[in-house]
Parts: structure tokens; C-alpha cells; sequence
């Protein structure tokens, strides 16, 4: 039926790959909550307070550990939700309740980032990074993957990132064991990103949402902390290397109450924020409140005049809201 692998895991960790929320909702607690687990897929009707297994097969000797996921900029409308996994991609057509298996090749990758265009309403366009296969793409919305590896020297992906204005610079940018590599035809073919300190690896990406004015963007790495470039890729340069020292596994924009613009980074298990364009850094309080590891991060209520909702993944498999 399916290529899917399960992962022999230590029965007391459930570990919280990634986190994913319905957006529009201006505060988590009615949102539609999504986890990627060591144990599964898990989905939340009510903003985290409970939780139920989204994805089973019933000949799995062990869990089908779930490594990434994304929603479609149009869930609201469209209901389309994806989950990378070892083995191929899940898609569900109906905000999680079914779900459907699409191997991506033989033999099976393990798919450990998702990326999906901000027009994926009109183009269908998904991308799906691999541990040792490189990056695949599908244009028919998860239907069909085809490898798009061309000039992509390292295989091994650990992150991926799409321009907000995909639709007309088609830009993407994927970390790598290695290091970092652009494309600036939606995947077709990718150039490697000279980094200045040389080579290392690529943790998380993220795009400015103003990227097409202020041609931002951040890159978390291993062991150089948190790069910002100001001009698409091109040049970089390290920030925050004052208190962000450890591997940056994360990276979130958002807003916050006043408007102004607010980044969170997973600065190895523990969240920073700065909102004052990126000059200064300090631990977010609720997560220093928490004493706690923390696995994976999202937002909810990301419109300008919310309070920005923390969701927090622990490595036990609980998750908590940050406020």
C-alpha cells in the first residue's frame, strides 16, 4: 500500500517535531491545532485543549513518526493540510480528519520539511525536503512529486523557505548539512549561497512577510548562530551573537501589540524575541516562566493589534501555550 517506515523511539519521549495553527483566529484557544509527534500526527478542534491521533494504519508495528507539516495560505476555504513523514508525504483534503499516503520515490525518503506557495490556491505548488534525497516538487497540490535536485549539491535538507512573493520572484532558499542554496526559478534549478564564515549546517529559514520591499531574510544555523541577509541571499551577516549561542532550530515572524514587527527564534530549547528590528534579544518570559525543554514553536493571532500566542512543544510530547 505504502513505502512508510516507522522509527523505534524511547518510550518515555514523544518528541514534538513541529506545530502548526489555523491563522485568522485572533487567539489560539478556537483555533485548529496540528502537531507533529515522535508517536504520529495529532490534531486539537479547540485550540490545544485536547487532542486526538489523526493518522493510523493498522499494520504499523510501531508509531509513524510525524516530521513536518504545513497548512495551505487558504485553509480556511481549501481544508488542506500536509504532513512530511519517513517515507513519503500525508495529505488531507478535509483539515485533518482523513488523510491519504503519497510515496514520493523508491526507495522511500524520510521528508523532513514542507513548503508550500502563498498562491498554492492557484499554482498547487508544495516542495518537500528530504534527509538524503534532495528536494522534491509537486504542481498539482501533493497529487504527483518529482525530484528537483539540479545543482543542488547536498542532499541532505533540513529546511526550506518560499518568498512571499513567490508568484512573481519565485524564490526559495533550502538549508542543508553543507550550507545554504537558492533558486530563483521555483525550484528548477539552485545556486549555493557563499556563507561568510564557510560552510555549516542550516537549521530553520524564514522570510520577512515584508520581503518584497525590505528583501529580508533569516537563517538559523548549528553553530553561527542567527544570519540576517538584507538583500534577497546575497550577503550575510550574524546577529544577537551576544545571547544566541546555541543551534537556532526555529524562526517565527509576528506582530505585536502595537504593530510593530516581532521575530521568535528556538535558540536551542529556549525561545528569544526581539521587536525592535532585530537589534536587541532577551528570552521570551512566559518560556523562561516554563523551565522547561521546548521542541518546536508556532504562532497564533498573528494580525497587527493581537497579542501574539506562543504555542510551545515539549520534548514529552505536551503542548503549552506561551502569553
Amino acid at each position: 500500500m505504502s513505502d512508510l517506515q516507522p522509527i523505534n523511539r524511547t518510550p518515555a519521549e514523544d518528541i514534538i517535531f513541529a506545530l502548526a495553527c489555523e491563522s485568522g483566529k485572533p487567539s489560539g484557544e478556537s483555533s485548529l491545532l496540528f502537531a507533529a509527534k515522535s508517536s504520529g500526527i495529532y490534531r486539537s478542534p479547540d485550540g490545544g485543549k485536547h487532542w486526538e491521533l489523526a493518522f493510523h494504519l493498522e499494520n504499523m508495528q510501531e508509531p509513524l513518526p510525524a516530521l513536518s507539516i504545513c497548512l495551505s495560505p487558504d485553509f480556511e476555504h481549501d481544508h488542506n493540510v500536509f504532513v512530511g513523514v519517513p517515507g513519503g508525504v500525508l495529505r488531507s483534503f478535509d483539515r485533518g480528519v482523513t488523510w491519504k499516503v503519497e510515496n514520493l520515490a523508491s526507495p522511500p525518503p524520510v521528508t523532513g520539511a514542507l513548503v508550500i506557495s502563498p498562491n498554492f490556491i492557484e499554482d498547487g505548488i508544495l516542495l518537500a525536503g528530504t534527509n538524503e534525497d534532495g528536494i522534491f516538487r509537486s504542481l498539482d497540490r501533493g497529487l504527483h512529486w518529482s525530484t528537483c535536485n539540479f545543482n543542488l549539491l547536498d542532499l541532505n535538507v533540513l529546511s526550506l523557505a518560499i518568498s512571499p512573493d513567490f508568484a512573481h520572484d519565485e524564490m526559495l532558499f533550502a538549508g542543508t548539512v553543507s550550507g545554504l542554496f537558492r533558486s530563483k526559478n521555483g525550484g528548477r534549478a539552485w545556486r549555493e549561497v557563499d556563507f561568510p564564515f564557510g560552510y555549516d549546517p542550516v537549521l530553520s529559514l524564514a522570510f520577512d512577510p515584508g520581503f518584497t520591499d525590505s528583501r529580508m531574510m533569516l537563517a538559523g544555523t548549528e553553530t553561527q548562530g542567527l544570519q540576517v541577509s538584507r538583500d534577497a541571499g546575497a550577503t550575510w551577516e550574524r546577529i544577537g551573537e551576544d545571547v544566541l549561542v546555541q543551534p537556532i532550530n526555529a524562526i517565527l515572524f509576528g506582530h505585536s501589540t502595537w504593530g510593530a514587527g516581532m521575530v521568535f527564534v528556538l535558540n536551542g530549547d529556549q525561545v528569544f524575541c526581539s521587536d525592535d528590528g532585530l537589534q536587541g534579544w532577551q528570552e521570551w518570559e512566559p518560556a523562561a516562566r516554563l523551565n522547561e525543554g521546548i521542541s518546536a514553536i508556532a504562532l497564533a493571532g498573528w494580525e497587527t493589534g493581537s497579542i501574539p500566542q506562543l504555542l510551545a512543544g515539549l520534548a514529552d510530547g505536551r503542548v503549552v501555550v506561551l502569553n
